[in-house]
């Protein structure tokens, strides 16, 4: 075998190991292809679910906001129709309220002054002998002293009504709302 022969047979056989080395790395390329395909795939859905998840979640948090704004409106105007309702109860009390108001305070203590206000003075002035009528800044009812003022009781609307207020607020929310 001459010389020119190992050289051919050498090429040949190079040229036989480059073309397998070729067909491996196109094998390996179509893998690695394919393989990041699959990634990309997992990636992109994993991502989709992540973002669905975030959307849900966000959804469920302005919901909540929502709500939580309409109750708090719903809560004011309850507020005030309450406060109204006990503006129109103040002023369907009367002299005769101020009168059983006096009443009961003489029965409770000795009377000796009565705060109320100055229009209410006149009716109160023949009902409690010997007591000093004094004009207060009140929006109605009374406040009953003691001769030495140790002791007082206050009959004031705005006390009274924000005693029963207290005391049956679910009643009257109940029979304004519903």
């Amino acid at each position: 075998m001459g010389l020119d022969e190992v050289k051919a047979e050498l090429l040949r056989s190079m040229q036989v190991d480059a073309d397998k080395i070729a067909q491996d790395a196109e094998a390996q390329a179509k893998e690695l292809d394919s393989q990041l395909k699959a990634d990309l795939k997992q990636r992109r859905k994993a991502g989709e679910e992540s973002l669905q998840r975030e959307l849900e979640h966000l959804a469920i948090v302005k919901d909540a906001e929502a709500r939580s704004e309409v109750s708090h409106v719903l809560l004011e105007r309850k507020r005030k129709l309450i406060a109204e309702a006990v503006k129109a109860a103040k002023s369907r009390l009367g002299s005769e309220t101020l009168k059983t108001l006096l009443k009961k305070t003489q029965g409770e203590i000795e009377v000796a002054r009565v705060l109320c206000r100055k229009q209410d003075v006149p009716s109160l002035s023949g009902m409690a002998a010997g007591a000093e009528m004094v004009p207060a800044e009140i929006s109605g009812g009374i406040i009953a002293e003691n001769k030495d003022g140790t002791v007082s009781i206050n009959y004031t609307y705005d006390e009274l009504l924000a005693r029963i207020l207290d005391r049956h607020l679910q009643e009257i929310a109940a029979a304004l709302f519903g």
